[in-house]
């Protein structure tokens, strides 16, 4: 029998209606003659709050399947056809199912969307995920920080809220641009364009953009201080743009049946992923680039007009990476330093930079070095035991040299006076 009719939402809330109930089934084994006509009726599908139509062969007597009752309002339901024929076998219908919220009807029609369409569904999911990643950070600041202050008395505290959005929109660009490069130099493989770019480049953005996207949020590659932060953060921002091509190779593979175009693929990605990586890294990069050059940019003059001390460093260690940064991005009254160089006891990494300085020579070769480079302070920074310092004192004593001990150094503050 045919299926009955969905019923009506209800008045007074904003429920859907229940469904009807199913057709039943019935089968039967039954005589006939040869070249005689068969009579075969089929039930009409019930539409709104009305009754399936019953089905038959014959008669309704020799094999019947009865029509779903319609649905009510809300949780009321249709119930199956029941009341079937057949000499063999017979089933009643499925009962309706129970009306479901407005709410829930839009939620699994976006999901049914979804899964028919996997593009939408992905460009969906990386909507969702970068607007909570700019909503996120945006109430961080004018809720929790905002409120704070302002419970204390104070003024608004000031935070950089366009970097966050250049860093989304300069990803998405240059995401898009790389599949636009990428498709372009694999279409000019046989010299004949035989792709309209504009729609091959449509159906590959939701994977080949939203892919990688999506890895770099999860890699919080937008929760970062990037001109404070270390190597490792670098490249792991550049892994998961990597990461990103190598999940979407994968469901590309699960799309080719014959095997046939791997190989295109892979060398596709391979350049996505060599033209993507590096540059999302740089725009990052680019403000400590510029941090490193800037001692070398930033060599002047004196207060007065008299050339800056020449020093030299002796030591190599990460001591002499935060001395070099005090150095370069120091207090405007300190004396200015044209750093010369590195003396390290190490003579395996002498000529070689370490920071970015030139190794000049062991600390063994300081009186020789001092007098070359006509150095006016010696910058102590690694420690230095002091039957060395002695000795180092006695060998400086004849030159117009200064000898500084740099030191990071820790004190502990009393809480009472």
């Amino acid at each position: 029998g045919a299926g009955g009719g969905g019923g009506k939402a209800t008045t007074t809330g904003n429920n859907a209606g229940g469904g009807g109930g199913g057709g039943g089934y019935a089968r039967s084994s039954i005589a006939v003659t040869p070249g005689s006509t068969q009579t075969v009726t089929v039930g009409i599908g019930g539409t709104a709050a009305t009754a399936g139509g019953a089905s038959w062969f014959g008669s309704t007597g020799t094999v019947y399947g009865a029509g779903g009752s319609a649905g009510g309002e809300g949780a009321a339901v249709g119930a199956g056809g029941s009341a079937n024929v057949g000499n063999l076998a017979t089933y009643a219908g499925g009962t309706g199912g129970e009306g479901m919220t407005t709410g829930v009807l839009v939620l699994v029609g976006l999901l049914a969307s979804a899964f028919n369409d996997r593009a939408l569904g992905i460009l969906v999911l990386a909507f969702l995920l970068a607007a909570y990643t700019v909503v996120r950070h945006l109430a961080d600041i004018e809720l929790r920080e905002s409120g704070q202050v302002v419970l204390q008395g104070l003024a608004r505290p000031v935070r950089r809220n366009k970097t966050l959005l250049a860093y989304i929109v300069g990803d998405g660009i240059v995401l898009g641009l790389a599949v636009l490069l990428g498709l372009a130099l694999l279409d000019a493989q046989d010299g004949v364009r035989n792709w309209p770019l504009k729609q091959a480049w449509l159906r590959a953005a939701p994977l080949d953009v939203v892919v990688p996207f999506v890895f770099l949020l999860l890699a919080k590659a937008y929760s970062r201080v990037w001109y404070l932060a270390r190597v490792s953060e670098y490249a792991a921002t550049g892994l998961a743009v990597v990461a990103g091509y190598a999940a979407v190779f994968g469901l590309r593979l699960l799309g080719i049946r014959d095997g046939g175009g791997t190989v295109q693929w892979a060398l596709y990605y391979l350049l996505l992923a060599g033209t993507a990586g590096p540059v999302i890294v740089m725009t990052r990069a680019a403000l400590r680039v510029v941090q490193d050059l800037m001692p070398h940019l930033l060599r002047g003059t004196a207060a007065g007009g008299s050339p800056p001390a020449r020093a030299l460093v002796c030591g190599a260690g990460y001591r002499t990476t935060l001395f070099l940064r005090q150095v370069a991005y120091g207090a405007r009254d300190r004396v200015p330093l044209d750093v010369v160089g590195i003396v390290s006891d190490d003579a395996a990494i002498t000529g070689h930079y370490v920071h970015g300085m030139r190794v000049l020579g062991t600390c063994r070769e300081l009186a020789a070095l001092v007098v070359q480079h006509r150095i006016d302070v010696l910058y102590l920074v690694e420690p230095i035991a002091a039957a060395e310092l002695e000795h180092l004192r006695e060998s400086l004593k004849i030159f117009a040299v200064r000898l500084v001990c740099w030191d990071v150094v820790e004190t502990e503050l009393p809480l009472h006076a």
